[in-house]
């Protein structure tokens, strides 16, 4: 929905978020920045994907080159603590510190877990804080649930993002078994979403395993 139907203005939300200062202050060092949506675990993942690095002065210009001045958007958080968001509340609280520096105006949005979702389904937002769990490995699982024009009918698809060209990327990756050609796909589909930026990955959390140095075996 307009302005956010601006690639301009798309942009400059990436620039403007400062996601190393999120990882810092909510995860703890138990994540890594994201470039992309695939995670560096996977056989897919980009090493020399362009993000939307941090650039406060660029999101700048970019809003001024769209003419959106006095920007207020919502931003939904969830009220829960998960893997990939440990807290949403202070990650919304982060970025509407980053984006008031470039002159837009976030208000932060929450409800109970049920409420939460149940809204989701009706759309009514501007833009919203989630995360996604990968059921395995393959790299689709990162890109058809999520971002594919039959991701809108499931409900999935959060950012209402719909392009031809991204489908057929994901179409071919399916249809061949050779892991080389697929890499090429998805890390094509990545390139995609790079610059059209339905969506600002943030970080991929890592999974914490503790163990006791005294422990030799277990029976």
């Amino acid at each position: 929905k307009p302005p956010l139907n601006d690639i301009r203005v798309r942009r400059a939300l990436a620039h403007a978020i400062d996601k190393q200062n999120i990882l810092d202050v909510v995860y703890n060092d138990i994540a890594v920045e994201a470039s992309g949506i695939l995670p560096p675990a996977s056989w897919a993942y980009s090493k020399n994907l362009t993000s939307n690095e941090f650039n406060p002065a660029k999101a700048k210009l970019l809003l001024e080159q769209a003419g959106v001045k006095n920007l207020d958007i919502d931003i939904w958080a969830m009220p829960v603590a998960r893997i990939y968001n440990p807290n949403a509340l202070k990650t919304a609280e982060l970025i509407q510190g980053d984006l008031a520096k470039v002159g837009v105006k976030i208000n932060i949005v929450s409800y109970d877990w049920s409420v939460f979702t149940q809204k989701l389904a009706s759309d009514d937002y501007d833009s919203v804080l989630i995360g996604w769990n990968a059921d395995n490995s393959d790299p689709d699982n990162f890109f058809t649930p999520l971002l594919s024009c039959a991701a809108l009918a499931s409900n999935n698809n959060r950012s209402k993002w719909c392009q031809a060209d991204f489908d057929h990327l994901l179409t071919q990756a399916q249809k061949t078994t050779v892991r080389e050609e697929r890499k090429a796909f998805y890390q094509a589909a990545e390139a995609i979403l790079s610059d059209r930026v339905p969506l600002i990955p943030i970080a991929h959390a890592q999974k914490v395993i503790l163990k006791k140095d005294t422990i030799t075996s277990m029976q």
